[in-house]
């Protein structure tokens, strides 16, 4: 995939503004029913800053979501839900992927992909590309959307490689050079019980708080690891390019992208629902009085 340059991705960024036509909504919707029949939107048009702005928005979303997983990922590591840790951490590293490919003005949805033909700021260009063979269509090989999604990622991540800090490069990388290795992983532990369950054995046998994350058994912890260098490369862009939207204002106070995951994410009190759940009655455990002191 094309991507835009660094000058180039710190215009786009920089750029984002409510448009008079788009108040809310998917940046999806608007490439399937609003780009309209050329395949190029092109920056001063109103179609161009209509869908810089759903965009810009949906990357600063799915960066949110990354940085959730991320952290709702370490209340599961505990063999029982360990499996759950790692579907956890694959989504975080898909939302983290997908807000990286949202920086450089590239998008994934569907059958169709939408990259860079021009990066020069005040003629940027986008064009918008439908996956296969033919003449002028973005061919990819691999089967099902997290398939080809994770294909299309590492193409573009090429081309990110070359301006990254070179401590990123082993997540711009596909792991064991397979650029399908993380979803076939996550399906293993998602789909297989023999295998979750193996997965928590494995988890109980050598999971230390005190040497975390290396304890961490294999495939859990480069999935860890992966999640973790995504958010970290994708935020240091984000800031990099200045990217600053309206997107999750509905969710707490104006203000800078660190406050909303400070305060939302990391801050936030977790409710005690445990003894308002029928978990005891199901499985007939005996509620332990409280301890007099």
């Amino acid at each position: 995939m094309r991507v835009f340059t660094a000058p180039g991705a710190t215009h786009y960024c920089g750029q984002f503004q409510p448009t008079p036509t788009t108040s809310s909504g998917s940046a999806d919707d608007f490439v399937r029913r609003r780009w309209g029949n050329r395949g190029l939107i092109a920056e001063g048009t109103s179609g161009f800053d209509e869908y810089r702005t759903l965009a810009l928005r949906d990357t600063e979303r799915y960066l949110f979501l990354a940085a959730s997983h991320y952290r709702r990922a370490l209340d599961l590591m505990v063999s029982s839900a360990s499996h759950w840790a790692h579907v956890t951490l694959y989504y975080g590293a898909w939302y983290a992927a997908n807000a990286l490919l949202g920086l450089f003005g590239c998008r994934i949805y569907g059958d169709h992909v939408v990259d860079v033909v021009s990066s020069q700021a005040g003629r940027q260009q986008l064009e918008r590309r439908r996956i296969g063979n033919g003449r002028a269509q973005y061919a990819l090989t691999r089967n099902g959307s997290h398939q080809r999604f994770w294909e299309a990622f590492y193409k573009a991540a090429l081309r990110i490689r070359r301006i990254a800090n070179p401590q990123y490069l082993p997540v711009l990388t596909p792991v064991s050079n397979d650029v399908i290795w993380l979803i076939k992983q996550r399906n293993l532990v998602n789909y297989t019980a023999e295998q979750s369950v193996a997965f928590a054995a494995s988890f109980a046998a050598g999971f230390s708080r005190d040497n975390f994350p290396s304890s961490l058994p294999g495939a859990l912890h480069t999935q860890y690891a992966v999640c973790e260098g995504l958010l970290d490369v994708t935020y240091a862009f984000s800031t990099q390019f200045g990217l600053t939207t309206d997107a999750l204002d509905t969710i707490g106070n104006p203000g800078p992208f660190s406050g909303k995951v400070t305060d939302a994410i990391y801050d936030v009190s977790v409710p005690k629902l445990v003894d308002q759940s029928a978990g005891h009655e199901i499985f007939g455990i005996r509620r332990r009085p409280p301890l007099l002191l």
